[in-house]
């Protein structure tokens, strides 16, 4: 009989290969701390970044330009698209506590 944590726990040799990428897009300008999470929304059209600093910032996946910054008092420490929503939005744990819900819409901001 197959002996599952054996084969689980078992010394494997795991082929060694580099981890290569190509850089795509570099998001400068936003944030001035720690990014703390970042998450792509369920179209692929955005990607949310958070930081200590307080900041979420909804960034264009296809040029890095960045479409809307949300400003808080404390570090916002993780993020989740809300997908139930009709309209894009944000659910965010925030470092005192809170947990805030963040709607916007796909135009630019001023």
């Amino acid at each position: 009989m197959f002996d599952f944590l054996h084969w689980l726990y078992s010394p494997r040799k795991i082929p060694s290969r580099s981890l290569q990428y190509r850089r795509r897009r570099r998001l400068l300008g936003q944030h001035t701390s720690t990014i703390t999470a970042l998450s792509f929304s369920s179209c692929g059209t955005y990607l949310a970044s958070s930081s200590v600093d307080g900041r979420l910032v909804i960034w264009l996946v296809d040029t890095g330009i960045a479409l809307h910054v949300v400003h808080g008092d404390a570090g916002i420490l993780t993020i989740a698209w809300a997908t139930s929503s009709p309209s894009q939005s944000l659910l965010c744990g925030v470092a005192d506590g809170t947990v805030i819900f963040v709607k916007f819409d796909s135009v630019r901001m001023s």
